[in-house]
């Protein structure tokens, strides 16, 4: 099956080089060549906020995949699309939520993965002097990591800037913004662009590593690519009590068309007490 994509073209809408994460994999694996589509990504919506995104994360990768399919009037088309926000558990520690989305037009279905990642730099801060600002841009990364610059309590709206990844830039674009906030103050953030953040790109890179294998593997009924796991069944027995524990005994394999599943068995031993509800409250 690996060769049903074999010199074919895969059309990923980006303006941030992330075709350079996921075309070792679809190359390597599917024979499949990775190609920039010509779209502006960056009106669907931009980190910084010069552009609301109105989209969620899912609605805006599909956009973003229609669109470059659209403008090169391909067949095969992928996009990313990336989230940060506060660990909902962990305090003090982020989290990179990637979405990959993949549509095959010429057999006619879609595919989605998605990665939840604890490896980010994104963080941001306000910022006093230049001596908290270069302790705040060595955890950040910088210079490998790219960060981005504005008042903290601007006069001036407009005064932005991105993709800072040299010294002199930084020291400059610093001065500048406090000069023009009111508190004297200047918010300091990661660049989360993948071109300019290597520790998200490697995360977009891996997910695209899991696309490809998902794309080379058919479904056992009608023989369409990115046959998979899309579900894992929790509720292994304790073997004391044969209570429902939260670990996972089985997984869903199911095809991305003709919706036909098989149950796979991962588990067959039965849960410890020391992981059970009842026997271990």
């Amino acid at each position: 099956m690996k060769f049903k994509y074999k010199n074919q073209v895969c059309f990923i809408a980006t303006m941030h080089e992330k075709q350079n994460a996921i075309k070792n994999s679809f190359e390597s694996i599917l024979g499949c060549q990775v190609v920039q589509a010509k779209i502006n990504t960056d009106l669907l919506g931009t980190f910084t906020g010069e552009i609301e995104r109105r989209l969620s994360p899912f609605e805006c990768v599909k956009e973003k995949c229609t669109r470059g399919l659209d403008a090169e009037n391909g067949d095969l088309g992928v996009a990313s699309e990336g989230s940060f926000k506060p660990h909902p558990l962990i305090p003090f520690v982020s989290v990179d939520h990637e979405i990959l989305f993949f549509i095959d037009r010429k057999n006619g279905f879609e595919l989605t993965l998605s990665k939840i990642s604890l490896d980010t730099n994104f963080s941001g801060k306000a910022i006093f002097n230049l001596e908290e600002l270069a302790v705040y841009a060595k955890q950040a990364l910088f210079p490998s990591h790219g960060l981005i610059i504005r008042p903290n309590q601007p006069k001036n709206e407009n005064l932005l800037f991105k993709g800072i990844q040299v010294y002199e830039d930084l020291m400059t674009s610093f001065k500048k913004c406090q000069e023009a906030s009111i508190d004297n103050q200047v918010w300091v953030e990661t660049d989360m662009r993948a071109h300019m953040n290597p520790t998200r790109m490697k995360v977009i890179a891996e997910l695209g590593h899991e696309m490809a294998v998902r794309l080379a593997t058919t479904c056992p009924s009608c023989e369409i690519p990115g046959w998979g796991v899309v579900k894992k069944l929790s509720g292994l027995p304790c073997k004391e009590c044969g209570t429902p524990t939260q670990l996972v005994h089985s997984e869903v394999n199911r095809c991305c068309k003709c919706e036909y599943q098989e149950i796979v068995q991962i588990q067959t031993d039965m849960a410890d007490p020391r992981d059970c509800p009842f026997c271990n409250p």
